[in-house]
């Protein structure tokens, strides 16, 4: 069963829901993890300029990190040593924007 409240990533069918930031270095170390050093990034929600919700998926899962409560505390947590992480390749449509969002 899916969960919003944000007290624990609710799993579904190679779906993760990352609420709270002290979930953020578990689901980064299973992104890291992954067999394939290959990784898709989207961005919604928000204006131009910001976001609520990043998507990060693997060719086995894909991770939603709503970073509406904190973007920072979710980036210190991990996420930008992943996005920065060289070793992986990164996949993702019209990345102006996405970098407008996330940097």
């Amino acid at each position: 069963a899916m969960s919003t409240s944000g007290h624990a990533p609710a799993s579904a069918v190679g779906v993760s829901w990352i609420g709270l930031a002290e979930h953020v270095p578990q689901a980064c170390e299973e992104i890291r993890s992954s067999q394939e050093r290959l990784v898709a990034i989207d961005a919604q929600g928000g204006s131009e300029a910001s976001f609520t919700i990043l998507q990060v998926a693997t060719p086995e899962k894909t991770f939603i990190f709503d970073v509406r409560r904190s973007k920072r505390a979710f980036f210190d947590q991990g996420l930008r040593a992943l996005l920065e992480d060289a070793s992986n390749t990164k996949n993702c449509f019209d990345c102006r924007c996405l970098v407008r969002r996330i940097w």
